[in-house]
């Protein structure tokens, strides 16, 4: 399985970018490891996502957090409004160039998608700006102020000659298909197909090539990148969704070709690409608990031991140290000059103003201590006491150690399940509170003044319908498209359930509606409409008390499943699975867990298309 772009791959890509020439950055947004760089170009939107670890590719929509974060506004400062001028591969390479103009001076944007990944900003000088990691090598330094330098390069296949061709795999050791793989820049994939192409076996060893097994594949290879200068999108083996190419492949018969790489890569990426990253250091903190509790744990297992066998030389030396009591000690007290002298003849020595005997233990010699204020007995029950209590610690240490096995196990199942489970593609309407009426209109809602105020302006048409309920502070909502009566009600208890009536507990509300052409941003003279609101001129249509009442249950939409939270009539229209839900005081996050839990998806799904604070569960249909 493809783990990363190859550097064929890139050169795919690369053609596929050349969209964003003269666009201008419009925004920079980070989410987790994640960078999403949006263009705009005459009314037209581009995202272009990185995933520093080896992927790149366009998406036609994405969900960007509603804040962006210290990193991506330090990238903004650097690169907001900069002009496309050149997006080209380094070499035949894992690096996409993207040279910018911003107020006159041009910077940089090299995207390294090999090792770790990197993303390095540079300006016209090539001086490094801005590094999302810092590294050294024996041949570089990325590090902020010094100036970027581009990894020594490797063979061209674009270029080289038969005559180096043959030169640098009869000067490899091994298969023939990782020396194409690596001495030729080929990269596995590639290489494993010119094999095919040249019909020979990618194991045989480059030292048994004889001149016309050479020939076959220099002119195998030739295909290739033949095919690879034409292509303009990419190819999935229908019977393995796990291999991506960026030519047509002759290892698979058949295959699902797309117009566009960046649509396969997505694909690909939702289907087959774990997104682990977050998932792998959340393991690695739960292993790092894990070791630190085994080395607690082999620590009070060493303790109880040393003070058991302490316990155990303080009785075999029982004489010894009843004398130490008896005739070294009070002299001690009383400044005896002697009781130094007397302590070395019992296998002793004063140091500080105590005595300590030193004992032959079962681990080993040790000083011990000796307490004037205590019998032989007495001292020897405090060891045997540290000896118990340490027992008991390593005890408890072992019960946490079983538990976060027990926590690790879940992880690693939990983790596998999202690795099953298909990452689907992201809708424009996503952005807000959404569903799809039984009759399939969309409808939308506004979840903040932002975001009405948007849903109004960007998504509202001559032939839609704006609803509102009939309460202070409640969301835009507009119904697209010519509708019915059905849909008009459907679109009315989504209005009351996402207005603070749910919030209030009602049972109930009033909604009103009217025609788009009511619907305007323009107040009365000497009145302001603050952000989000809008001025509704004419008749308003009313539909008085509208329960609140929502369903959940996961529909399909444009051949992608999504949690949906809509009237029940327009849940129920498309799955018989679904939790019917209603104004309640249990705490949000316990319900959606256990909605997510029934119908199969992540929490976070469900808690983002829920309706404000409290929820009960009404009813739970399709559960058998």
């Amino acid at each position: 399985m493809k783990d990363r772009l190859s550097s064929a791959d890139v050169y795919v890509l690369v053609k596929e970018l050349q969209c964003l020439l003269q666009s201008y950055l419009d925004k920079v947004h980070t989410i987790d490891n994640q960078f999403v760089f949006s263009f705009r170009k005459r009314g037209k939107k581009f995202h272009l996502v990185l995933l520093p670890k080896g992927w790149a590719y366009l998406a036609e929509g994405f969900q960007v957090p509603e804040t962006p974060s210290k990193r991506a506004m330090h990238l903004r400062r650097l690169l907001e409004n900069s002009r496309v001028i050149e997006v080209k591969q380094h070499g035949f390479e894992r690096i996409i160039c993207m040279y910018m103009h911003r107020f006159g001076k041009k910077l940089g944007i090299m995207i390294e998608l090999f090792g770790d990944g990197n993303v390095v900003v540079i300006n016209d000088e090539n001086i490094i700006l801005w590094a999302l990691r810092s590294r050294k090598w024996r041949h570089r330094e990325i590090k902020q102020g010094l100036k970027y330098q581009f990894p020594p390069e490797r063979a061209n296949p674009w270029e080289i000659s038969f005559k180096d061709f043959c030169m640098l795999l009869r000067s490899g050791r091994g298969d023939v298909v990782k020396n194409l793989a690596t001495n030729l820049n080929l990269g596995g994939q590639l290489a494993e197909e010119v094999c095919r192409r040249a019909g020979i076996e990618k194991s045989t060893d480059v030292r048994n090539l004889d001149d016309n097994m050479l020939g076959a594949l220099f002119v195998a290879m030739a295909s290739a990148f033949e095919d690879l200068k034409n292509a303009k999108g990419a190819y999935i083996c229908v019977d393995d969704e796990s291999e991506l190419w960026p030519i047509p492949p002759t290892v698979c018969e058949k295959f699902t070709e797309y117009s566009e790489i960046s649509k396969a890569i997505e694909f690909y990426l939702s289907t087959t690409r774990k997104d682990e990253e977050k998932s792998d250091e959340e393991m690695q903190k739960l292993m790092r608990v894990l070791e630190r509790q085994k080395i607690a744990l082999e620590d009070a297992k060493q303790d109880a031991m040393k003070f058991a066998a302490i316990g155990d030389a303080i009785y075999e030396n029982y004489g010894m140290i009843d004398r130490i009591l008896r005739d070294v000690i009070p002299k001690l007290m009383h400044g005896d000059k002697d009781a130094e002298k007397i302590a070395k003849k019992y296998g002793a020595f004063v140091s500080d103003g105590r005595v300590y005997a030193e004992l032959e233990t079962a681990v080993g010699r040790v000083m011990v201590p000796i307490d004037g204020d205590k019998s032989v007995q007495e001292i020897a029950a405090e060891y045997y006491e540290r000896a118990k209590a340490m027992k008991k610690k390593a005890e408890r240490i072992e019960k946490a150690i079983e538990g976060m096995k027990e926590k690790i196990k879940r992880r690693t199942e939990e983790r596998e399940e999202k690795r099953a489970r298909k990452v689907r593609k992201t809708f424009w309407f996503e952005k807000y509170k959404w569903f799809i009426s039984s009759e399939g209109n969309l409808v939308i809602c506004g979840r903040d003044a932002k975001t009405n105020e948007r849903i109004v302006k960007r998504h509202m048409g001559e032939d839609d319908i704006y609803m509102h309920a009939d309460i202070h502070g409640a969301p835009s909502v507009v119904i697209r498209g010519k509708c019915s009566e059905k849909t008009l009600k459907e679109a009315a208890i989504f209005a009351a359930a996402h207005s603070k009536a749910w919030s209030a507990g009602f049972g109930s509300a009033d909604v009103f509606w009217v025609r788009a052409e009511q619907v305007s941003k323009k107040p009365p003279s000497g009145e302001y409409l603050p952000r989000g609101s809008f001025m509704i001129y004419g008749k308003k249509n009313y539909i008085r008390k509208v329960p609140l009442l929502l369903a959940i249950g996961v529909v399909e939409y444009d051949g992608v499943h999504l949690a949906m939270c809509a009237p029940e009539s327009a849940v129920s229209h498309r799955t018989n699975k679904y939790v019917v839900i209603c104004p309640g005081k249990a705490d949000k996050n316990t319900v959606a867990k256990r909605i997510a839990e029934f119908l199969g998806v992540d929490t976070g799904e469900i808690v983002r298309i829920l309706p404000p604070n409290g929820i009960e569960i009404k009813e739970i249909k399709g559960e058998h």
